[in-house]
C-alpha cells in the first residue's frame, strides 16, 4: 500500500509537468499487492480445500476425493505405496505420507511426498494402509 501511495503521489506530480505521461504509473504496483494477497490467503483457501477433502482405504486402494469447483481423484494401489511417513501431534491426530515422486532439477534430486494429511487419527490410518501394502505384489520393493 505504501508503494501504491508513494506511486500515485509521484505520477500526480510528474504528470503535472510531463502532461499527463504517467497517470498509468501506480498500476505498476498492483502485481505485487495481489501477490501479497495471496501469500496472505493462502492458508485459508487450503483450509477451505482440505474441509472438500474425503480420504479412505478400501482392500484394493486408498483413495484422496476433494470436490469443489473440480473434483480431484487420487487413487494409490498397493504397488504405488513406496514408503510410510507418520506425522504425528499431541492428540493422535497428523499427516500419513505413502507415496513419493522423484524427479531431477539442475540444483540436483527433488521429492514429493504423498499422502493423508489432516487426518484425526493417524495411527488407525497407518494401520489400514500397511495392510493394504501387504496385497502388493512381489516385484514391488517393500516400504521403509
Amino acid at each position: 500500500l505504501y508503494w501504491f501511495a508513494s506511486a500515485s503521489r509521484i505520477s500526480q506530480v510528474t504528470s503535472e509537468r510531463l502532461d499527463r505521461g504517467f497517470e498509468w504509473f501506480p498500476l505498476l504496483g498492483l502485481p505485487f499487492i495481489l501477490f501479497g494477497l495471496w501469500m496472505v490467503l493462502s492458508p485459508l483457501f487450503n483450509f477451505l480445500k482440505a474441509r472438500k477433502t474425503v480420504y479412505f482405504v478400501t482392500d484394493q486402494r486408498a483413495v484422496a476425493l476433494t470436490g469443489g469447483r473440480w473434483k480431484r481423484v487420487k487413487s494409490y494401489t498397493a504397488n504405488d505405496i513406496k514408503m510410510i511417513e507418520r506425522v504425528e501431534k499431541k492428540g493422535g491426530g497428523g499427516h500419513l505420507y505413502f507415496a513419493v515422486k522423484t524427479w531431477q532439477t539442475s540444483k540436483g534430486k527433488t521429492e514429493h511426498k504423498s499422502g493423508f494429511l489432516g487426518l484425526k487419527d493417524v495411527q488407525v490410518v497407518e494401520t489400514h494402509i500397511r495392510k493394504l501394502m501387504s496385497k502388493r505384489s512381489d516385484d514391488a520393493p517393500a516400504a521403509r
